[in-house]
């Protein structure tokens, strides 16, 4: 079902529609009255697919965790790694399995492929946990098996690294030297992800943001506000200004702006003026679209920050100010 669901139907029916399918409800009471049978992959399997459909369906989760911790012995790396994606994807805490998740990665790191690494990585960046001695494991590994990263795993582990602030300088280093003559295979949000990553974690690779500039300039239109906001975030916090790239990012940011959260709003404008870009047109259209929106919208930092921005770049806008 849940495979069908993010395949076949691509997301295109509203969760709360399948939540209240009977046919689901019936899987998932099957599913709770023969956890007590299913083998790691079945147990797996079933958080996953939960996972896919956003079920949260706490008893139901609570007992295949608990099946989990008792068989976490027999669970393969492909095993483990999707069930910690499903809880993390959930945001559901099991204190046990917490705990026993990240030994088996240690111990059986060598078996995990790129994708299980990453999103082991992303998982536990994701519930908070921590995890420098399971980073410093999955990193090194990640190393030796970096050729066989695709686009997507490297995006997810430095997103994940600079999550919860781990510093491998020379580490992330490699990937993004090595993502940097792959540019062309990323999406922009894996693009954007990346960027933000080691501006977050306060690295300055020239290769990879001339390289990543390049491909976002030339692909802005199939950008989504997010994936413009935070690169342009990005480009601020490290003093990053490559006028030719920001042109066609600007742009972008117009054609979208009704779309653009408050803080979307508010990063846009920070980090242009953090490398004191002064954009005439970009800076009009966001003070119309600021005044535009009820000012219930607008959190205190995001109006602090609008202003700040206002005042590095020597705007005057009578109506937004």
């Amino acid at each position: 079902a849940a495979k069908l669901y993010r395949d076949d139907d691509a997301g295109r029916t509203p969760l709360n529609v399948v939540h209240q399918s009977e046919g689901l409800r019936l899987l998932l009471d099957l599913t709770f009255h023969f956890a007590v049978r299913c083998r790691p992959q079945q147990i797996a399997n079933a958080v996953w697919s939960m996972a896919v459909l956003l079920c949260q369906r706490a008893d139901l989760l609570q007992r295949l965790c608990d099946f989990a911790v008792q068989r976490m012995s027999s669970f393969t790396a492909q095993n483990a790694s999707n069930t910690i994606w499903a809880l993390a994807t959930l945001g559901f805490q099991h204190e046990q399995l917490l705990i026993l998740l990240p030994r088996h990665v240690s111990a059986n790191v060598r078996d995990y492929s790129p994708q299980d690494l990453a999103n082991s990585c992303w998982a536990f960046a994701r519930l908070q946990q921590p995890c420098d001695e399971l980073f410093r494991i999955i990193i090194a590994e990640s190393l030796i098996q970096l050729r066989n990263f695709q686009p997507q795993n490297m995006s997810n582990l430095i997103w994940a690294c600079a999550t919860v602030m781990y510093k491998d300088d020379a580490a992330m280093q490699a990937m993004a030297s090595a993502a940097a003559l792959r540019v062309d295979e990323f999406g922009t949000q894996e693009l954007s992800n990346l960027t933000w990553g080691l501006a977050t974690l306060g690295l300055l690779f020239e290769d990879w943001l001339e390289q990543s500039g390049a491909e976002m300039a030339k692909r802005s239109r199939e950008c989504c506000p997010q994936d413009l906001s935070n690169t342009l975030w990005a480009y601020g916090t490290l003093k990053h200004k490559r006028n030719e790239h920001l042109r066609a990012i600007n742009w972008e940011v117009m054609r979208q702006i009704e779309w653009f959260s408050p803080q979307g709003l508010s990063n846009v404008i920070w980090g242009l003026s953090a490398i004191e870009y002064r954009d005439v047109k970009a800076l009009t259209c966001i003070s119309e679209e600021v005044m535009r929106r009820p000012l219930e919208q607008l959190t205190p930092p995001d109006i602090s920050t609008l202003l700040y921005s206002f005042a590095v770049l020597a705007w005057m806008h009578d109506g937004a100010l």
